[in-house]
């Protein structure tokens, strides 16, 4: 029997949050939503997920602070996928310094989102 798949959407916007619960439905896995950072640890702790999809500008905490946090916990994390619409999206070397995977800007094209989480996943 196959585990199904858990990703964290780290998300504020719950209409963002709604696009990519739709993208990502084809793919049959396990989606949670994070609307805040205190939030995130919290589910990262108890769900022990395969994926976060993060947002940077969180309204209680900076996405680079929340992912060092939660990298300092023992989690069985397959990647990280950098979702926001901020101007200061990272560089490659600093997307590689924090073993980030994906970093896409928003809006994002829906099928390359579904697209690199499905492949992040090895479900492709």
């Amino acid at each position: 029997m196959s585990v199904v798949p858990r990703v964290i959407s780290i998300e504020d916007d719950f209409g963002i949050f709604k696009l990519i619960q739709m993208t990502l439905k084809p793919l049959g896995i396990e989606l949670y939503h994070a609307p805040s950072g205190s939030r995130a640890l919290e589910m990262t702790n108890s769900l022990n997920p395969d994926l976060l999809l993060l947002d940077l500008a969180l309204p209680d905490v900076y996405g680079w602070e929340l992912l060092a946090k939660i990298r300092k916990g023992e989690n069985r994390l397959k990647g990280v996928v950098v979702l926001s619409a901020r101007v200061d999206m990272p560089t490659p070397q600093m997307a590689d310094e924090r073993h980030v995977n994906v970093c896409m800007s928003k809006p994002f094209i829906p099928s390359e989102l579904r697209d690199r989480v499905s492949f992040l996943l090895g479900l492709t």
